[in-house]
């Protein structure tokens, strides 16, 4: 879940994105999951099925298809998209899986691991990645949709997402504080616990 301190002024939370005709309300409704586990033949043939849907959005349109899914249908605010999502593609040598921390030879495997196409990276304000939305999604072992990835070894760990200037005047003016434009803006936060970081509707 990606929920933004931004979210004073909409609610930040994304939902998942599996492609530009079916919302996961449908899919929930035809496959029964992520509350079921698929164990029957059907149920994950359905879900290759849906899989295999989203590998036909091309790069660029499944990228705009995440933009709006974050902007248009969860409220992010568009100065934060752009300072928070990178996308980051495979272009053979299996970027998306060296980002996530996965171990990956450059070199011929015999086991290739699951190729994720590209990925849409929500980072941190330091710049390193917290979680991903994969184009092409995997199963886990048991038979569940991964709709984020994490980083191996990160843990769980707090989203401190980059804060734009055009932001950080909306909290000055909303709070009546002197927000600095420029640095940390968590550094700032914490001395200043009259600020709310969760989200508010």
């Amino acid at each position: 879940m990606f929920t933004s301190y931004i979210s004073s002024f909409e609610n930040c939370t994304i939902i998942g994105l599996y492609n530009q005709s079916i919302s996961e309300s449908e899919v929930d409704g035809q496959i029964d999951f992520p509350n079921t586990p698929i164990t029957s033949p059907t149920h994950r043939e359905t879900i290759s099925e849906i899989i295999q849907s989203v590998n036909l959005i091309s790069e660029s349109g499944w990228q705009s298809a995440i933009k709006r899914e974050f902007i248009d249908g969860s409220g992010i605010a568009p100065d934060l998209f752009e300072a928070t999502i990178d996308f980051i593609e495979d272009t053979g040598y299996w970027e998306p899986n060296e980002l996530l921390g996965q171990n990956v030879s450059r070199q011929w495997q015999t086991r290739k691991p699951h190729s994720y196409r590209t990925l849409a990276v929500l980072r941190h304000e330091d710049s390193s990645p917290w979680q991903a939305k994969p184009q092409n999604l995997r199963l886990d072992g048991k038979g569940k949709v991964v709709k984020y990835e994490s980083i191996v070894g990160s843990g769980l760990r707090a989203f401190l997402p980059a804060i734009p200037r055009s932001i950080r005047r909306k909290i000055s003016q909303r709070y009546g504080v002197n927000v600095p434009e420029f640095g940390s803006f968590w550094d700032w936060v914490k001395n200043h616990p009259e600020i709310p970081v969760v989200s508010q509707k």
